[in-house]
């Protein structure tokens, strides 16, 4: 008897606990789905020519080494891609939509630069993927590519998975120079979505959601 009514109570507690973590990740998800965090806060404007990351760990940068662009020291070189900078913006495009839980929320395309937020699975929180294409001579182009976590101070290196991983998708539908021609990209065994609408120089303002992944709008 005093058997069954400690494992009452061991329940009730078990229960209890479980209760108030489910209530805190609740309340996170909703305190992070306002629109407030959808936007580009202030200090977060990127200009890859004056970087100051200090001593962040939670970032991963991304610079070509020609031209010359980033004044912080990069993760990684990006890559040359045998096409132009415009259709490189729309290839990159494709593939974030491909990915769950990422919304654009900027685009300047006289400039070819994007901003887009990625929301994590459980907290929803957002990290900030700010990317720019350049041109580097008849028919090519690189780019360069800031992903940051906008809270804590770690990421358990998640920035730099996510772009290692966009960007082995970018190389798949692209090529790169003196690498392996294009081919159809896949994640996860599925085949990602084809051209979506997007011709060079469209001026993209509205980002839909359609399911677990991101859809653009032509305006």
């Amino acid at each position: 008897m005093a058997g069954s009514r400690r494992f009452a109570r061991h329940r009730v507690v078990a229960l209890t606990i479980a209760l108030a973590i489910a209530l805190s990740i609740l309340g996170v998800r909703l305190y992070m789905s306002r629109g407030a965090e959808d936007r580009v806060r202030p200090g977060e404007n990127v200009d890859f020519a004056d970087l100051d990351l200090g001593a962040r760990e939670n970032v991963f940068l991304v610079c070509p080494k020609d031209p010359p662009l980033c004044s912080a020291s990069p993760d990684a070189a990006s890559p040359v891609f045998p096409i132009g900078a415009a259709r490189l913006r729309d290839l990159w495009l494709e593939m974030a939509a491909s990915e769950a839980r990422v919304r654009l929320i900027e685009i300047d395309p006289a400039h070819l630069k994007l901003v887009l937020i990625q929301r994590s699975l459980v907290f929803n929180f957002p990290d900030v993927i700010t990317v720019v294409f350049l041109p580097v001579g008849d028919d090519r182009s690189t780019l360069a590519v800031l992903s940051r976590s906008r809270y804590g101070r770690s990421d358990f290196g998640v920035n730099a998975a996510r772009v290692r991983r966009w960007l082995e998708k970018l190389e798949a539908s692209a090529g790169t120079v003196g690498g392996a021609p294009p081919h159809p990209p896949t994640s996860h065994g599925r085949i990602l979505p084809a051209k979506m609408g997007l011709p060079s120089g469209s001026s993209i303002s509205t980002t839909q959601r359609s399911g677990s992944r991101a859809t653009w709008r032509e305006m």
